[in-house]
């Protein structure tokens, strides 16, 4: 029944709100109520306060199925949470221009196709964070793939390594030597933060 409530969530939240859910035990019959079942679910929205609501929203549906069906629910957390990248376009700005030394350029954010999940997004709530990529291919290859494991592996991979390096430290070198790059980073990251608080 919880299940089913999820479900039916699904088609009132936001597009920016992803729900994944697999059943984990439902019973050893399947003609009877199983005296125990369990399902594990992810959670993903584009903020920490979009996120804290859709939970607060299936907490209560396990608590409504528990009551329809006298019996007893709970819902906990298994993994530590993984929360929303806090953007600071003047950090990216910054290490683009590094990047360009190279020969290489950063692509604008509207260009990356998809969204995934990281911790870095825990660091970014408390400071300025970047997490950029570097291309090891010569053409697209989907994530978490056969194609993009070789790519790891290849020599245009390995030197990935080296570059990226190289552009982290000259970054790095810049906010050491650029108090008030530093400062203005800073200053747009508590904007951000302010943003993301009035949203909740």
């Amino acid at each position: 029944m919880t299940y089913n409530g999820i479900n039916a969530l699904r088609q009132h939240l936001p597009s920016d709100v992803r729900i994944h859910g697999i059943i984990v035990n439902g019973g050893s019959a399947p003609n009877a109520v199983p005296d125990y079942a369990a399902a594990k679910f992810y959670f993903r929205a584009a903020t920490v306060p979009r996120l804290e609501d859709v939970y607060r929203k299936v907490e209560r549906i396990v608590e409504g199925a528990a009551l329809m069906t006298g019996a007893k629910g709970r819902l906990q957390p298994y993994q530590n949470r993984v929360e929303n990248t806090i953007l600071t376009p003047l950090f990216d700005e910054l290490y683009g221009k590094n990047l360009e030394r190279f020969g290489e350029r950063l692509l604008p954010p509207q260009s990356k196709i998809g969204l995934g999940s990281s911790d870095v997004g825990n660091i970014s709530q408390v400071v300025p964070t970047i997490q950029p990529t570097i291309c090891i291919t010569d053409g697209p290859t989907p994530w978490h793939s056969e194609q993009s494991k070789a790519a790891s592996a290849s020599e245009k991979g390995l030197q990935s390594i080296r570059l990226g390096a190289k552009v982290l430290a000259l970054t790095a070198l810049d906010l050491i030597e650029q108090p008030e790059t530093l400062k203005a980073i800073q200053q747009e990251h508590r904007e951000a933060l302010k943003r993301q608080a009035e949203q909740a």
